[in-house]
């Protein structure tokens, strides 16, 4: 079966992985105004006008039949700490491995299977984040995961990169920033130009989710660079691209320029434009600021 290189049509059959999260539960209604969409998640129920249907990630089987007919994927799963406080470390980090090592395992298998012609998955900026000079994130920036967390979501960055390399699968991984509002991460936080640069509302997430899957992958060729020893890895320490394979940050915009924040270069080529901008007062549309913006 021959890997799919150019993106979704609207009215696609979409199935989105941990869809009762704080960023599914946000992003699902605007993702249905495009596509028909269904959610899957531990907790059943419905979000923005969606069903979600009942799975555990682990059974490889359920994943395989839930994903049959699907064109578009969008892979938001992980363990949450938040979910689990009353686990000790050691029975958190044997859950974590199982949901974001195993779990998304299953979830690139069961497309790849299936026949999904887009997988979108969800990594995280925190794989770059384990650096102690981070006041700008481009695209040459090294890998260094700030915890075990970020090491999971390098895993999925890396098995998606061997499944396009395998010609099973294409995929779009957004290095997700950090979404806004929620406890550990509100407006008294603005005020530090580090923190609001990483910042993204549920808006931008939903506009970086239709981008990947809309993206067209083949009008992109490998960049021109010097072999070196970060050639060893698939990902090379840089959003870059193999075919059917392309990695990028995803923030909203924001008021720091190059001082503070990450590079957009690439997720602009992927048809992603922030809506929002983060000031010290909080996010605000794009077009409400007259000067230019990263």
């Amino acid at each position: 079966m021959a890997m799919h290189l150019t993106g979704l049509k609207t009215g696609s059959r979409v199935v989105v992985t941990g869809a009762m999260g704080w960023v599914g539960s946000r992003t699902l209604g605007r993702l249905a105004t495009e596509h028909e969409v269904k959610g899957l998640d531990l907790e059943p129920g419905a979000a923005g006008g969606c069903v979600v249907d009942e799975i555990d990630l682990i059974e490889y089987e359920a994943v395989r039949e839930a994903l049959e007919g699907a064109e578009g994927v969008v892979h938001l799963a992980i363990a949450s700490r938040r979910a689990l406080t009353h686990l000790d470390e050691h029975d958190y980090a044997a859950v974590e491995i199982q949901s974001n090592v195993l779990g998304t395992r299953n979830v690139f298998e069961a497309a790849a299977e299936a026949g999904v012609k887009r997988m979108v998955y969800f990594s995280s900026l925190t794989i770059q984040l384990g650096e102690p000079q981070r006041r700008w994130i481009g695209p040459g920036a090294p890998l260094r995961p700030s915890n075990p967390y970020a090491v999971t979501k390098l895993y999925g960055e890396q098995l998606a990169w061997l499944y396009a390399n395998q010609g099973r699968l294409s995929t779009v991984a957004w290095r997700l920033g950090q979404p806004y509002p929620v406890e550990h991460f509100s407006l008294e936080h603005m005020r530090d130009p580090e923190e609001r640069a990483c910042g993204i509302t549920a808006g931008d997430i939903a506009r970086g989710m239709l981008a990947g899957l809309s993206a067209d992958l083949s009008v992109f060729e490998a960049p021109e660079r010097e072999a070196g020893p970060a050639e060893e890895l698939p990902c090379g320490g840089r959003p870059g691209f193999t075919p059917g394979f392309a990695v990028a940050n995803l923030v909203s915009a924001s008021d720091t320029g190059d001082g503070h924040g990450y590079d957009l270069s690439v997720a602009r080529r992927l048809g992603y434009e922030p809506a929002e901008c983060f000031t010290a007062e909080g996010p605000v549309p794009v077009q409400s600021l007259r000067k230019a913006i990263r």
